[in-house]
């Protein structure tokens, strides 16, 4: 209301009516705001009713009522125009609302896609450092694969996981660790026409969907080397390659129940991963190998020593018995004399036992007594015949009786048995 008054008022004189209209223009020239197009349609609105009413104030006739209604109808075609306007700016407004929020959205899409990648790296560096760490932590080779599966399971889905190891030199596949929900785990196998062989066989990995699985074994029907006996809903396998290059095995996971549950993308996550699996395999596999070694020399050095040990036992049993049957030469009347065969009754030993007969050996040994001064008389010839025949015949030992006297005139029998070492 207070508006519409001062418009009045201004409308009264001519000077006010050129002022009314500047006012709104130059401010719309000048902002290019739509409060400013507003404000100009509604300000001419008015004054051309004002100025209507006041030219019909002044006058009745004909042309006045022309030139009034005229002028309102200018002011109202006028004020159409710049409402017009504003309400083209305010459209404009809307529609550059509209972008900004969709501009918001992508942009808020593209960072969920961002924190999502960042995170998905994350969980990827960490499964890298974990599987190089488990090289050193695994007890074994069995621990290895288990803790292996629950990184793997951490990135995809691994419920139906199993690793197979390649000889190449025997052309065997072995499958040392086989977790699935259906099939019992398979005795290694000569290599043939599975699925993986073929990554084996190409050194790539494999995505294969229902469809291409139920293929796969139609064709191959009947063949040895099947694994799958039921087709999976999604079977994904990667080869195991070492940093030399060399392909270790295959990695392969399995799904039963959704179709496609693996994409590319897992594909390419398992990719990431399996150089650290294999080397992480290869390690282990070293350990094992070393281990065994040490283990098998280890059991042959106690073998050895167990056969050294009782070659010593009885090495010691042997000689107490020698020296207790000696100890019944030296103590008993058992005589040892060994004498040199081309000088015969030249003594070179005698055992000291030759004591009991009332003799010292030192005596013999020295040449200061002979035995023939000990042989009684009437045996010493035949003594001296038998061993010329002896010796003639070359045998290797003889026996002999005699008799011998001792330094007080006591006679002893000797029983004689002689070898001869040549």
């Amino acid at each position: 209301m207070i508006g519409l008054a001062v418009l009045y008022n201004l409308g009264q004189e001519g000077n006010g009516r050129i002022i009314l209209f500047a006012v709104p223009i130059v401010a719309v020239v000048m902002t290019q705001k739509g409060i400013a197009w507003y404000m100009t349609g509604i300000t001419t609105v008015s004054y051309s009713v004002i100025a209507y009413f006041k030219i019909v104030q002044q006058g009745e006739q004909l042309e006045t009522w022309i030139t009034g209604g005229l002028i309102l109808l200018l002011g109202i075609i006028v004020s159409i125009i710049f409402l017009e306007n504003f309400y083209h700016f305010l459209e404009r407004n809307i529609v550059r609302r509209l972008d900004s929020e969709s501009s918001l959205s992508k942009a808020n899409e593209q960072l969920e896609h961002e924190i999502e990648d960042r995170t998905r790296f994350e969980k990827l560096n960490d499964a890298l450092f974990e599987i190089a760490n488990l090289s050193h932590s695994a007890q074994n080779l069995d621990d290895l694969y288990k803790s292996v599966h629950t990184v793997v399971n951490g990135l995809v889905q691994a419920q139906n996981l199993y690793i197979a190891l390649y000889d190449n030199d025997k052309q065997i596949i072995s499958f040392p660790y086989w977790v699935h929900e259906i099939e019992p785990q398979p005795n290694p196998r000569k290599f043939s026409f599975g699925f993986t062989e073929t990554i084996i066989t190409e050194g790539k990995p494999l995505l294969v969907s229902k469809s291409e699985a139920e293929d796969w074994i139609d064709d191959k029907r009947g063949r040895q080397g099947e694994v799958e006996t039921r087709v999976p809903a999604t079977w994904m396998g990667v080869p195991l390659i070492t940093s030399s290059q060399e392909i270790l095995g295959v990695m392969a996971l399995q799904h039963y129940e959704i179709e496609n549950v693996y994409t590319q993308d897992d594909l390419a996550i398992l990719m990431f991963v399996t150089n650290k699996i294999a080397m992480a395999i290869q390690v282990k596999q070293a350990e094992e190998r070393q281990l065994a070694i040490n283990k098998e020399l280890e059991e042959k050095v106690a073998e050895r020593t167990n056969q050294l040990e009782n070659e010593l036992t009885e090495r010691a049993r042997i000689e107490q018995e020698l020296l207790r049957e000696r100890k019944l030469f030296v103590d008993g009347p058992v005589i040892l004399v060994r004498w040199d065969t081309e000088n015969y009754f030249t003594p070179i030993y005698i055992s000291p036992n030759l004591s009991l007969f009332g003799y010292e050996a030192d005596n013999f040994l020295s040449g200061s007594i002979d035995f023939r001064d000990i042989f009684h008389q009437d045996d010493l010839d035949r003594i001296d015949n038998e061993i010329t025949d002896y010796k003639a015949a070359n045998v290797d030992h003889y026996e002999q009786e005699f008799r011998i006297i001792s330094p007080n005139g006591e006679v002893f029998w000797i029983y004689d048995f002689t070898t001869i070492s040549r």
